[in-house]
């Protein structure tokens, strides 16, 4: 019996001693670090680099119009890794998000702000190994950068659906007007009126529906950078809509230009 009590308090005593320890472990399993407010210019990114022996896998959540790049490598026994961070101001000036690493060793992580032509580190961490990094990161447009900061974006392969919406509006009115007139010529010049005529009118039609929609899209086109500008402190000059309305206006006006070299147009303009 003496025995058994004595078997008894011994295993009391192993279960104080340990349970405090096991969970400091499992405490220390895990480290949060909420970084401070990261002020980016247009154009800047954050970027997290992370070196160990061993891989360290990433996980991150941001919001959706931040994007997020992530690339991996070995080298020389090394694992590298390079997570870089881009917000789009254009749609909100403030952002949080999460990183989260793990690796089986130990490894360094940096922070850096990254330029254009210049790379700034913030801050670095040592994470021993089997431990989860909790990186919380908050990232905002730089107010102190209110000045002109013009970013030309020239997507001439995606065109956004602005740029087409005069020419789906202008087009079909132009082209009710057109049918009318050559209804109208037809009566008022009858016997002298033909198909080189009608298609001469047409082209006269068809370049000033063109440039009507070219006015609308510079239009549409410096109201946009006037909005960045004063929302986000950089002028954002969309060309993609603009440069194809201009190729479209150009086009229309050299056929249009060529037809009155020929002469197409002086039975349209003689009067009657």
């Amino acid at each position: 019996m003496k025995a058994l009590i004595v078997m008894l308090a011994l295993l009391a005593l192993v279960v104080v001693g340990i349970s405090p320890a096991s969970v400091n472990a499992q405490e220390q399993a895990s480290i949060e670090i909420r970084g401070e407010r990261v002020p980016l210019a247009p154009g800047e990114a954050l970027v997290v680099k992370l070196h160990g022996r061993e891989k360290v896998t990433t996980v991150y959540s941001f919001p959706s119009y931040v994007r997020v790049e992530l690339t991996e490598s070995f080298s020389q026994g090394l694992f590298y890794s390079v997570i870089t961070v881009r917000p789009d101001f254009s749609i909100s000036k403030e952002c949080e998000g999460e990183l989260i690493f793990r690796s089986s060793a130990p490894f360094n992580l940096t922070l850096t702000k990254m330029g254009t032509a210049s790379e700034r580190i913030i801050k670095t961490y040592a994470c021993p190994a089997n431990v989860t990094l909790r990186l919380l990161t908050s990232l905002g447009l730089d107010e102190g950068l209110r000045r002109l900061d013009v970013s030309v974006l020239v997507p001439i392969f995606d065109v956004d659906p602005w740029a087409i919406i005069p020419y789906a509006i202008f087009t079909p009115l132009f082209g009710a007007a057109l049918l009318l007139d050559i209804k109208d010529m037809k009566r008022r010049k009858a016997g002298k009126w033909d198909l080189i005529d009608s298609l001469a009118l047409t082209m006269k039609y068809l370049f000033y529906a063109s440039l009507v929609s070219l006015l609308v899209v510079v239009l549409w086109t410096l109201g946009y950078s006037v909005y960045t500008l004063l929302v986000m402190g950089t002028a954002t000059i969309k060309l993609g809509g603009l440069l194809l309305s201009l190729t479209a206006s150009s086009i229309m006006g050299l056929i249009y230009a060529v037809a009155h070299w020929r002469g197409w147009y002086e039975l349209i303009d003689e009067e009657d």
